[in-house]
């Protein structure tokens, strides 16, 4: 569900796909200048000693990961479902959109809102094949397109498990 802590006056909502497999968080900043920066003794400033400006509102995103772990009826009839779907004010999105268009999330739409949520639910079906480089790797190496066959490997380059090292923790925490 989302986490919106200003709703503003709109009641209108857009739905919003996200396939990053964590979500994101959102957030408008108040746009009143920030304090000027306090000077140290030495009278040099750093970025450190600036206030970040307050938040105006926040949305926390859900993202694709996050239907595999939701019990509610709508994640168990779903058997693959490539976006995480979080409803947000129109307003909200309209500002924050304004603002980060210019994201690498948003240019690959891994993040992309519509009016309706069946639209939504086409559009994800359809970008089901985009990769985002963060899903998780393939239990069987071979067939990870992400992972370099062992025969390619050269040897001084190969990975190999230390199963005596391993029998040796294993001793040690009593399994």
């Amino acid at each position: 569900m989302a986490n919106a802590t200003s709703r503003g006056n709109s009641t209108k909502i857009v739905w919003v796909g996200c396939k990053l497999p964590h979500g994101i968080t959102l957030e408008l900043f108040d746009d009143t200048p920030s304090t000027s920066p306090m000077q140290s003794a030495s009278g040099v400033i750093s970025p450190l000693m600036f206030k970040p400006p307050p938040t105006k509102a926040k949305v926390t995103l859900r993202g694709a990961n996050s239907v595999r772990n939701d019990y509610t009826l709508r994640a168990l009839s779903q058997e693959f479902y490539p976006y995480g779907v979080t409803p947000v004010p129109a307003d909200f999105w309209e500002q924050w959109i304004a603002r980060n268009r210019d994201f690498a999330f948003i240019k690959n739409g891994f993040v992309f809102a519509l009016d309706r949520e069946r639209e939504l639910v086409a559009e994800a079906k359809q970008r089901e094949s985009e990769r985002t480089g963060l899903e998780p790797l393939k239990p069987v190496c071979e067939e990870d397109p992400r992972m370099r066959l062992s025969r390619n490997v050269p040897k001084e380059t190969q990975v190999h498990t230390d199963r005596e090292w391993l029998t040796k923790l294993n001793n040690m925490n009593g399994k």
